[in-house]
């Protein structure tokens, strides 16, 4: 201990001494540990740490199940210790201050007995209340619960109305129980009918969550459930299902249902911003480098008075431990800020946001960044320095500068270039890949657009012609709303949502029990909503306001069902309907593809059936303004508030924000491995430019006697600049092979563009090698100015 307090005494004595030295170190080692932490910090909320539920590697999913399947199983599953039902849903809040649409859940009875949690204040759903006829009940998330009624716990009892329904508030549940997701804020159970097969079987169901046995593993759970597939399939008693039919299921943890798709770009900037420390690493191990050059007189006359080479090396990188816990400390207090902005940027799909923060285990993690860092950095230094040779050292000048090591500085400026090549290779592929997405035409205009979902009810309007009444009242007060210039409505929105279809046959190939039907997307649709859109009509008609209740069902259909289903044929005249249902619908019309659900995902075949003969509750507003469209916020809100004052309005937004939020995903990856990329091509850069400088300094008398010797400026000049050519296209060459390895990790995440494309692998490194140059000129003219006398005159 004594030994290492003096150490310490000591390289803080000479840290002070070197002020530039120690402040760029420190600020190079707090980029790269503050940077690495920001991003653990995410990583390990998402993806590393358990779920907040009892024992939560037991918890499981199959997926989706139709409530018949859900109820069959939870009866027979021996794997399985209890089963769970849920769809995430939104209901309509009032009977407690202003309508509001609230994201929720409708869950079975048992959903928190599976997850293991209990309310903080009240009851959790009992066993029953999931039956038809069970107590109208619900339970409040925390948040709810703080904003609504300020935290009260007599809230118990009290009278809530949830989609219009009174509702007695059963209980609350702790803050951090927000399932099936981020965004969910009451619960109420299901209503299982055993007696209604259309309810059972006719696609109603959910996601499904459950408890292993003690013993069971997801593998033995998966052989249950697809046991019990063909008694799935005999126990459908509204349609035939396909022999195949839940077959596949497979059963996966649930942390990772939940993770989803998020993982793999994660994982791409932890890997990342990994790259940007060891470059950093790289970079201050070259100005230990330099530094100790400087000390090996020091060194030497240390060893002459008896110091054995550990004890220097224990000496050297103490005072490498020290840079690296400032550079820690100071890349903690970045990362608190960096989280911050990390937070607010991260995209909507990104599940467990609210668990994201500077914790112990990201403390640990950060310990863990800067002695490693400390280890990379200032091992070689310290090993060199120690066998510095001692009778050349003492013979050094009166300046005591020795021989800079140029061979293992310029070694590890080629690894910080190979490194820096890899990532902005990486991220050029990043942002061709998004580029080439935003080209991507969704199919409808955005321009002075503005959307709302309006969301009656089901209480008060569950039949059609009271649907039909509502949105014939609201369609006209909304058009009279000054700087409207067209108003439609739709069941649902492009780019919002999920899938929402039915199965269907078309008259010239009728449905064969027991095969599997082809399944097309749903869209009721006001008459002019194509028009409103910007969707063209291709062949055909439009939808008129004689497509009414009565009429003969008609339908327009997008050119992908058309070139599927009726190649080569005109599609306009011809028929399809529902398979359990005997209405045939004519099409009438071909409409231009739109892309539904993504700008990356297929088209899908989709039919746009008119609201007037098929209503829905819930619908979208889709307005056309004539100037800015969020002035008309306020005036929608008021529209449907003089229809009906208990129907809340929620998602008002411009068109264009839709279409921007279903790429959030790629550009905040592409932005922050972009950022990365930056920082590692600076800190590239620095390096190579400090290495160049070096060897110009060493070199001086050499360089002053050639001069003296008639050697020309271009020459000198030549010379320095292909020193960096030679280690900045070394260092390229090693990057380009290692990223065509690297960057296959990177495919799922592409669109457009492949992961070995070609205009990337080229460009990159021209570009980091020019680069390179451009940061050698500065040293490289220096040297071109070097006097010879005094050069020749350094001892």
């Amino acid at each position: 201990m004594d030994t290492l307090r003096q150490d310490l005494r000591f390289a803080l004595r000479q840290l002070r001494r070197s002020p530039g030295f120690t402040v760029v170190a420190v600020l190079t080692l707090a980029l790269g540990i503050g940077a690495n932490t920001a991003v653990f910090s995410v990583v390990d909320a998402v993806l590393l740490r358990p779920l907040s539920y009892a024992e939560p590697d037991r918890l499981v999913t199959p997926g989706y199940l139709m409530s018949g399947e859900y109820l069959l199983v939870r009866e027979r599953a021996r794997t399985m210790e209890e089963v769970a039902l849920h769809s995430s849903v939104g209901f309509n809040l009032s009977g407690v201050g202003d309508p509001e649409r609230v994201p929720g859940a409708r869950v079975s009875a048992n959903l928190f007995s599976v997850l293991g949690v209990s309310p903080i204040v009240g009851r959790a759903f009992l066993p029953g209340e999931d039956r038809r006829g069970g107590s109208p009940v619900v339970v409040l998330g925390h948040g709810l619960w703080r904003e609504r009624f300020d935290g009260d716990p007599a809230v118990v009892g009290r009278e809530v109305v949830v989609d219009g329904e009174p509702r007695t508030i059963a209980g609350v549940m702790p803050p951090g129980v927000r399932f099936p997701a981020d965004d969910v804020r009451l619960w109420i159970p299901f209503a299982f009918d055993p007696s209604d097969a259309a309810a059972l079987w006719g696609g109603a169901g959910g996601g499904v969550v459950a408890r292993l046995a003690p013993g069971a593993t997801p593998a033995a759970s998966q052989a249950e459930l697809r046991a019990l597939a063909p008694e799935m399939r005999e126990a459908n008693t509204l349609w035939d299902p396909p022999p195949d039919h839940r077959a596949t299921l497979e059963v996966v943890p649930l942390q990772d249902t939940i993770v989803g798709d998020v993982r793999a770009r994660l994982w791409v900037l932890l890997g990342a911003v990994g790259f940007v420390l060891l470059i950093a690493c790289a970079n201050v191990a070259n100005l230990l480098l330099a530094r100790a050059a400087g000390r090996e007189k020091e060194v030497a006359v240390r060893s002459a008075l008896g110091a054995g080479r550990r004890r220097i090396a224990c000496q050297l990188l103490t005072e490498s431990a020290v840079l690296g816990a400032l550079g820690g400390a100071l890349g903690l207090l970045s990362a608190a800020w960096g989280v911050r902005l990390l937070v607010g940027g991260l995209p909507a799909d990104v599940p467990r946001v609210a668990e994201i923060g500077i914790d112990p285990r990201v403390l640990g993690f950060t310990l863990a960044a800067s002695a490693v860092a400390a280890l990379l950095f200032g091992s070689i230094p310290a090993l060199r320095s120690s066998r510095s040779d001692l009778r050349s050292a003492l013979r050094a000048g009166e300046r005591g500068s020795g021989a800079a090591p140029g061979r293992l500085a310029g070694t590890l400026v080629t690894v910080e270039f190979a490194l820096a090549v890899v990532l902005v290779i990486g991220a050029g592929l990043l942002i061709r890949s998004f580029g080439e997405l935003t080209r991507v035409d969704p199919g409808f205009g955005t321009e002075s657009l503005i959307t709302a979902r309006v969301t009656p009810p089901e209480t008060e309007y569950a039949d059609a012609a009271s649907q039909r009444a509502f949105y014939a009242d609201l369609l006209a007060r909304v058009e009279a709303i000054p700087g409207v210039r067209e108003v439609d409505a739709v069941n649902r929105l492009p780019l919002v949502g999920g899938f929402a279809g039915f199965a269907f046959e078309v008259e010239d190939d009728p449905y064969v029990p027991g095969t599997p039907a082809p399944v097309v997307g749903d869209r009721r649709i006001t008459s002019d909503y194509p028009r409103t859109m910007g969707i063209p009509l291709l062949r055909g008609r439009a939808l008129t306001a004689g497509d009414r209740e009565g009429a003969p069902r008609v339908a327009l259909i997008n050119e992908t069902m058309a070139r599927e289903f009726w190649p080569g044929e005109d599609p306009i005249g011809k028929r399809f309907k529902e398979v359990w249902l005997d209405a045939w619908t004519t099409v009438v019309g071909v409409v231009g593809d739109v892309r539904s659900y993504g700008l990356a995902s297929e088209v899908e075949p989709e039919v746009y059936r008119p609201f007037s003969q098929l209503p829905a509750r819930e619908m979208s507003l889709a307005v056309r303004a004539a100037g800015d469209p969020a002035t008309l916020a306020g005036g929608l809100r008021a529209a449907v508030g003089a229809v009906d004052p208990n129907v809340p309005v929620s998602e008002i937004r411009a068109i264009e924000h839709i279409v921007s939020g279903s790429v959030a995903g790629s550009r905040f990856t592409m932005v922050l491995v972009g950022g990365f990329a930056l920082l590692a091509l600076a800190l590239a850069a620095v390096g190579i430019y400090g290495v160049i400088s070096c060897t110009v300094g060493r070199r001086t008398r050499e360089i002053g006697l050639r001069v003296a010797l008639g050697a020309r400026g271009a020459d000198v000049l030549g010379a320095v600049l292909r020193r960096a050519l030679l280690l900045a296209g070394l260092g390229a060459a090693i990057g380009v092979t290692a990223a065509l390895g690297a960057t296959r990790l990177l495919e799922s995440l592409l669109f457009g563009v492949t992961a070995t494309d070609p205009v990337t692998f080229v460009g990159v490194p021209l570009f980091l090698v020019v680069v390179a140059l451009l940061a050698s000129y500065v040293p490289a003219r220096r040297a071109t100015r070097v006097d010879p006398m005094t050069a020749l005159r350094q001892e």
